[in-house]
């Protein structure tokens, strides 16, 4: 609003020398504004599209940097290997920004040599009027710096101007964030009771049919076609190698995920059919993951 304010007044008092220098003032800039702001909705957008290697490139230097890993870095000496993936997306990531940023700065320096002698035509005007005895020195000295003033005053209300609309693109993500819906829909019970009473009675059990489970953006299956009956008040062990899915048929359990396909029914009734809130104060969890 600072420069709002100030820029108000010098214009009105430059264009009461001509009609035309602010307005030139104004149409040398507006090129120079145009392509600066373009190519940081473009950065910002390979930012965007690049956070998911920012997010290995942390992944990989907390492992490299973090205590509860040192031992098996050392034993295993992984420190080089982990040291040139975290290199190779650092460079990935870099010259994608580099090439954007390169392309921008030229042509904001060559529209601003435009704006530059946008700003000049004004002095030069001044100038002549004052070699040709229309205006005096002191005349001069008051219109030189009152070009000037339009021109930093301009510039201000550009640098406010960009430095919100940098706040603008950063707030963005967030409200993304608050727009997303939750992808575990409530089907409906296909019978009377509530999803209450289908936690609270245990005559059924848990039954597993066709089950079939990969993890969102991998078509690789964890789990494909598991049958499997728990009946009520029984306890089991599932034992197999690492990577088997037992982790990921417990998550599956307690609903953290959909299945891709099949279904699990909690006392005949399709898990998906119970309230989450309501599930979940059902269930006990102890993940191994951490």
């Amino acid at each position: 609003m600072h420069g709002f304010f100030l820029l108000i007044p010098a214009i009105l008092l430059s264009g009461s020398i001509a009609w035309w220098i602010p307005l030139i003032l104004f149409t040398s800039a507006t090129p120079a504004i145009y392509v600066e702001l373009t190519y940081r909705k473009k950065s910002w957008e390979v930012e965007e599209t690049q956070a998911s290697l920012v997010r290995q490139m942390n992944l990989y230097r907390d492992v490299l940097v973090g205590e509860a890993y040192a031992k098996e870095l050392r034993l295993f000496q992984l420190q080089p290997l982990l040291l040139n993936r975290w290199q190779s997306l650092f460079q990935t990531m870099f010259k994608s920004m580099q090439q954007i940023r390169k392309k921008g700065t030229v042509l904001v320096i060559s529209w601003s040599m435009v704006n530059g002698l946008g700003t000049a035509l004004p002095y030069i005007y001044v100038v002549i009027g004052a070699l040709r005895g229309i205006y005096t020195l002191g005349d001069l000295a008051l219109y030189a710096g009152l070009i000037l003033q339009v021109r930093q005053s301009l510039f201000l209300l550009i640098n406010n101007g960009s430095n919100l609309y940098d706040v603008v693109l950063g707030t963005r993500p967030i409200f993304q964030l608050l727009e997303l819906q939750p992808k575990l829909r409530l089907l409906l019970a296909s019978r009377g009771d509530t999803a209450a009473n289908l936690l609270l009675t245990n005559q059924q059990g848990i039954e597993i049919k066709n089950l079939s489970f990969a993890y969102p953006g991998s078509n690789s299956k964890i789990l494909d076609n598991i049958n499997l009956k728990i009946q009520p008040q029984q306890m089991i062990a599932l034992v197999g190698e690492n990577g088997a899915g037992k982790t990921t048929l417990a998550k599956l359990l307690c609903r953290l995920y959909d299945p891709s396909s099949g279904e699990i029914l909690w006392n005949g009734e399709d898990l998906r059919a119970i309230d989450l809130a309501q599930l979940y104060s059902r269930v006990a969890d102890e993940q191994c993951d951490k």
